[in-house]
C-alpha cells in the first residue's frame, strides 16, 4: 500500500501545476508554474529516496528509453550549461532537467506496484484533472471567475486558450478510449458520465479556437475508432482498407485547408516564423543556439529574413512580432539543442509509439485499455504540437513526459538492470535523492522569496535603499527580464544611464521584447553611443516593420546627431507610414516630426 501511496502523491503534485496562479508574484502564470515544477521535482526525489529506501531486493531496472531521455533531459542541458559561449538561461536549463527527474521518478515510484492498480490511479487523475479544469472553464465562461488573458473567456490556467484547448484535447481523446470501454462491458452510468464530459469538453474546445487542438484530437480520437473495432472484432477487409485511406487521402487535406483558410493571418504567421526559423537553423544546425534561447535570438534572423528580400516585407510585415516560440515541438528543440538533440527526441517518440503499438492488444483488458489511452494522448500532443507548443509549456511538457515514463514502465523490456542490494544503492541512492529534494525545495524557497520580496519594493521616495534590496536579489532572479529591467529603470530615472545599460543588456539576453531595445537605444543616445543606439532601433525597425517607433526614434536620432539630411528622408518615412495598429500615440510621434521638419524650415528660411 506504501507504494502506490507513493505513486498516487507524485502525481497529484505533477498534475497539480496545470492549475498554479500566484497573483502576487510577477508574471504570474509562468513564475508559478515554474516554482510549482522545482517543487514537484524536489518533493519526487524525496518520495523516490522513500520508495529506494523500502525496495528490498527488487531489481531497478534501466530501458533504452531511459537512456535517451536522460541524455536529452540531463546531458545536453548539462552541457549547455558548461560549454555555451554565446550564454546560459540557467531557468529554462533548470526546468529540463526537473523534467528529468520527475520523468526517473515515476520510473522508480511505479516500481513493484500490480499493473491493476497504477493503471486505475493514472485513468482516475486524468479523470480528475479534465473534471477540474472542465470547471474552471465554465467559471470563466460564465464570468465566475477571471479569464487569464483579455480577448478570449475561457483560457483555463493559462495565458491563452490555444495551451488549455491543447490539454483538454488530450484528456478527450483519452476519455473517448474509456467512452468505448464502457459501451463494451455495459457500464451505463460510467458511459453516460464519460458522455457528459466529452460534451462539455467539445463545447470549450471549439471554443477554444485552436485548430492545433482540433487537429490532435482528430488523431486521438482516431485511436478511439481503432480500440472500437478491436473490442467489436470488426475485421475490415483489404478492399476497406484501400478506400478508407483513398478517402482520408483525398479529405484530409481539404480540412487542413479549411483549417488554413479559417484563421489565415495566424497561419500565415506560422509560415512566417517557419521561415525566419530556417535561416536560424542554417547556422545552428549541429549545435543549436541553446536551450531556453530560441525567443531571444529569434529576433536577430527575423531581421535578418526582412533585410533580404522586400517581398517578405509586402507579404509577412503586418504579421511580425517578437515571437517567443517556434510553432513547432521538433523545429523548437531542433532550434534549441541542434540535429543530436532532434534525433534523440525523434528516437524517444518513434521508439516509445513502436513499444505502445505492439502492446496495444496484449496481456489483459486493463492494460490494453492503458496503452490505448497513452498511445491516445501522446499522438494527440504530437500532433497539437506540429503546429503550436505543448512542450514548452510546463503543465503539458509535465504530462507529455509522465505519459512516456508510464508507458515504458508499463512495456518494455529492460537492457541494464541494478540489484537495489547492491552498488550500494540500498543506502547510497536514497541520500542522494533526498539531499536533492531537500536542495530542490530549498532554492524554490530561496527564489519564491525573492520574487515576493521583489514585487514589495516600490520606488516612489528614489530611496538608495531599495535600489540596494533590489540588488541583493540578483544571485535568485539574474535569468528574470523584467526584473533587470526595474533595476535599469531605476537607474534612468535618476540620470545613472551607464550603470542602466548592462541590466538592459543581459535583459535582451533572455528576452526578444522590443521595449528592453528601446531602453537601450535610449541609454545609449543619452551617453552619446549614437552608434549602438541607432543599432537597437533598426534591430527593431528591420525586425518588425509593421512598427512605426523604432522609425521615429531613428529620425528623432539623426535630429539629435545634427544629420538634417538624413532626418528628413526618415521623418517623411515615417509621417507617412502606416502602422499595423494606429492610436493616438503614434498621432503624437508624427505630430513631433512635422513640428521638428518645420523647425528645420523656419531655420533654413532664415540662413541667407
Amino acid at each position: 500500500m506504501t507504494n502506490i501511496w507513493l505513486f498516487r502523491i507524485a502525481v497529484t503534485i505533477l498534475f497539480i501545476n496545470c492549475f498554479l496562479v500566484y497573483d502576487s508574484l510577477p508574471n504570474s502564470l509562468f513564475t508559478s508554474k515554474e516554482l510549482g515544477l522545482g517543487l514537484a521535482a524536489g518533493i519526487c526525489c524525496i518520495l523516490t529516496a522513500l520508495k529506494v529506501f523500502n525496495l528490498g531486493s527488487t531489481k531497478i531496472k534501466v530501458k533504452v528509453i531511459d537512456i535517451l531521455v536522460f541524455a536529452i533531459l540531463f546531458l545536453l542541458p548539462i552541457s549547455d550549461l558548461l560549454f555555451n559561449k554565446d550564454g546560459n538561461n540557467t531557468s529554462k536549463i533548470l526546468n529540463q532537467i526537473n523534467f528529468g527527474i520527475c520523468y526517473f521518478s515515476i520510473r522508480i515510484l511505479s516500481i513493484g506496484i500490480r499493473q491493476v492498480f497504477l493503471i486505475k490511479t493514472i485513468i482516475v487523475a486524468f479523470l480528475i484533472l479534465l473534471c477540474c479544469n472542465l470547471i474552471i472553464a465554465a467559471a470563466q465562461y460564465f464570468s465566475i471567475m477571471s479569464s487569464c488573458h483579455t480577448n478570449f473567456s475561457v483560457t483555463g490556467m493559462f495565458f491563452n486558450p490555444a495551451p488549455f484547448a491543447i490539454l483538454i484535447a488530450m484528456l478527450l481523446s483519452i476519455v473517448g478510449i474509456l467512452i468505448v470501454n464502457s459501451l463494451f462491458r455495459n457500464n451505463y452510468f460510467i458511459l453516460l458520465f464519460y458522455c457528459i464530459l466529452v460534451c462539455i469538453a467539445v463545447f470549450f474546445l471549439i471554443n477554444c479556437m485552436s485548430r492545433s487542438a482540433w487537429l490532435g484530437s482528430f488523431f486521438g480520437l482516431l485511436i478511439a475508432c481503432l480500440y472500437y473495432f478491436n473490442e467489436a472484432q470488426i475485421k475490415i477487409s483489404t478492399s476497406t482498407r484501400k478506400l478508407s485511406l483513398s478517402a482520408f487521402i483525398l479529405l484530409f487535406p481539404a480540412f487542413v485547408y479549411w483549417l488554413y483558410y479559417l484563421k489565415e493571418a495566424s497561419s500565415i504567421g506560422r509560415l512566417l516564423i517557419w521561415n525566419v526559423t530556417a535561416l536560424m537553423l542554417k547556422e545552428n544546425w549541429l549545435f543549436g543556439v541553446g536551450i531556453g534561447n530560441f525567443a531571444p535570438k529569434y529576433i536577430f534572423y527575423q531581421a535578418k529574413f526582412f533585410e533580404e528580400n522586400d517581398l517578405n516585407i509586402q507579404k509577412y510585415g503586418n504579421l511580425a512580432g517578437d515571437v517567443r516560440y517556434a510553432f513547432n515541438d521538433a523545429i523548437q528543440i531542433f532550434c534549441e539543442t541542434g540535429i543530436f538533440g532532434l534525433l534523440i527526441f525523434v528516437l524517444i517518440i518513434a521508439l516509445c509509439g513502436k513499444q505502445i503499438f505492439k502492446s496495444l492488444n496484449k496481456g489483459s483488458s486493463y492494460r490494453s485499455i492503458f496503452n490505448y489511452c497513452i498511445f491516445s494522448g501522446l499522438l494527440t500532443v504530437i500532433i497539437a504540437g506540429a503546429s503550436s507548443y505543448p512542450l514548452t509549456i510546463l503543465p503539458l511538457a509535465i504530462l507529455f513526459w509522465f505519459m512516456i515514463a508510464v508507458s515504458v514502465s508499463m512495456n518494455t523490456e529492460a537492457k541494464i538492470s541494478f540489484n537495489t542490494k547492491v552498488y550500494f544503492l540500498k543506502t547510497l541512492l536514497p541520500i542522494l535523492l533526498f539531499t536533492a529534494g531537500i536542495s530542490h525545495a530549498y532554492y524554490g524557497f530561496i527564489k519564491l522569496k525573492a520574487y515576493l520580496h521583489w514585487t514589495s519594493i516600490t520606488f516612489e521616495k528614489d530611496d538608495i535603499f531599495e535600489i540596494n534590496d533590489l540588488l541583493m536579489l540578483y544571485s535568485a532572479l539574474n535569468t528574470e527580464p523584467n526584473y533587470l529591467n526595474r533595476i535599469a529603470s531605476y537607474y534612468i530615472k535618476n540620470g545613472h544611464y551607464l550603470k542602466a545599460i548592462p541590466y538592459l543588456q543581459r535583459a535582451t539576453k533572455f528576452s526578444p521584447y522590443k521595449g528592453f531595445y528601446y531602453a537601450l537605444g535610449n541609454c545609449q543616445e543619452k551617453i552619446g553611443n549614437y552608434r549602438e543606439a541607432k543599432m537597437n532601433y533598426t534591430l527593431i525597425e528591420k525586425a518588425i516593420p509593421n512598427l512605426i517607433k523604432p522609425k521615429y526614434l531613428l529620425a528623432k536620432l539623426c535630429y539629435k546627431h545634427g544629420d538634417f539630411t538624413q532626418f528628413r528622408i526618415l521623418s517623411t518615412k515615417a509621417i507617412m507610414f502606416v502602422p499595423k495598429i494606429d492610436s493616438e500615440e503614434v498621432m503624437e510621434m508624427k505630430e513631433e516630426l512635422v513640428i521638428l521638419q518645420n523647425t528645420l524650415d523656419s531655420v533654413a528660411n532664415f540662413l541667407p
